[in-house]
């Protein structure tokens, strides 16, 4: 019995661990930061710190913006850049979700 009081013990103190390294993070520059981002909220923006992970391994935006696959592409037929206006889509790239 005392092993499990111990076990436990050690689980409750892991858990409260945890708990203070997220309130830190979500505290931290990047997580200000993702909250100027017009629509982006408390929800959404931890929600783009768990899928992002460490945002610091993206050398620039571009890369980040490919990662999440919300990159705009070139889309032309021969005739490139002739309207500028309705030739660039969203590219459908980036990390894929689970089924």
């Amino acid at each position: 019995m005392r092993l499990l009081i111990g076990q436990y013990d050690l689980l409750e103190q892991q858990i409260q661990d945890a708990d203070r390294r997220v309130a830190a993070l979500l505290d931290g520059e990047v997580a200000q930061r993702l909250l100027t981002i017009p629509g982006v909220g408390p929800s959404n923006r931890r929600a783009l710190m768990a899928e992002i992970g460490d945002i610091w391994r993206f050398t620039d935006v571009d890369q980040l913006l490919a990662y999440a696959g919300v990159h705009p592409k070139e889309q032309s037929s021969g005739k490139k850049g002739a309207n500028p206006e309705t030739s660039w889509v969203m590219a459908k790239t980036g990390k894929r979700l689970p089924a």
